[in-house]
């Protein structure tokens, strides 16, 4: 049942939490009694942990991250909607189908004239039935399923609690005047808590690429979190945006051509290539250090 599939995607969750109390009992013993006065002291212990090799760095992460949950909205964890796959409601089964082995998603949005007008969500086990024999001209719409809005700003812990309810796993995201934003799915709020899930045997890739001359090559869709993490560039503490290509957007206040750059605390971020006005990949490296003034007096 779809419940108890979703029961066994949360199980990583809830083991996740276990393994972690665990984890933190076993290195601070402390008194049942008084435990920690905050999250923030533990988020320190955890820091603390780590640095002092009592704590891998993937467990001190899944501690932040469990805190870090509640403070987070799915606007940031979405599939944007210019890489959502999606079916016009007048296309046929088999193409369906097609789009499904290609990609091999389970659940596909169906819409009507745009991708702002979606009607349904298509289940890849729904059309199993109209496989066998001749293919009837089935519009795709009546075989999809009533699909769930959510606004962006809506809590990740909230959205967990609408998935469990509604006994789904996927949600259209809406922005403020009801178009379509993107989708985020269950298994984006997993990652957000326990990392990326991978196949075991997929090589992890990286999304910084380091080249020999010491500059990056990045992908525009890459967060600032990520690329924070891997390399030592600082970004805008305020800011309204999450990914590289959004940092440049904010600073250009226009789409740029390939070959644009843009300079910020002594990194130059080029813009090497550009696809239907998105971003595509960023080369980045230090800028020429400033010239000091000369002191002397003639």
């Amino acid at each position: 049942t779809p419940l108890k599939v979703m029961m066994s995607v949360l199980y990583p969750i809830a083991q996740g939490f276990n393994a972690v109390t665990n984890l933190i009992m076993k290195i601070f013993p402390f008194k049942r009694e008084k435990i920690f006065d905050s999250e923030e002291e533990l988020k320190m212990l955890a820091e603390l942990g780590e640095e002092e090799g009592t704590l891998q760095e993937e467990e001190s992460d899944m501690i932040q991250s469990i805190f870090d949950f509640k403070d987070k909205t799915v606007g940031g964890i979405i599939t944007p909607r210019v890489d959502i796959v999606s079916l016009k409601a007048n296309e046929s089964i088999d193409t369906a189908m097609d789009i499904i082995g290609e990609r091999q998603f389970s659940k596909i949005p169906i819409y009507k004239d745009t991708i702002d007008n979606i009607k349904g969500i298509l289940y890849a086990k729904d059309i199993i039935p109209y496989l066998m024999g001749s293919r009837p001209n089935v519009n795709l719409q009546t075989l999809a399923r009533e699909p769930f809005f959510v606004p962006e700003t809506k809590p990740i812990d909230d959205l967990m609690e609408e998935f469990k309810f509604r006994k789904t796993s996927i949600a259209i995201v809406v922005d403020e005047w009801g178009g379509t934003e993107g989708l985020v799915t269950l298994e984006d709020v997993v990652e957000e808590v326990i990392g990326e899930i991978r196949d075991p045997y997929d090589k992890e890739e990286s999304d910084v690429l380091t080249q020999s001359d010491g500059s990056f090559i990045v992908e525009g869709s890459t967060t600032i979190y990520d690329l924070e993490e891997e390399t030592d560039i600082k970004f805008p503490e305020e800011r309204d945006y999450d990914t590289l290509a959004g940092f440049i957007l904010d600073i250009l206040t226009d789409i740029p051509q390939a070959g644009e750059q843009v300079e910020y605390n002594n990194m130059v971020f080029t813009v090497q290539t550009v696809e239907n006005n998105r971003i595509g990949k960023v080369r980045i490296e230090k800028g020429n250090e400033p010239e000091e003034q000369s002191t002397d007096s003639r």
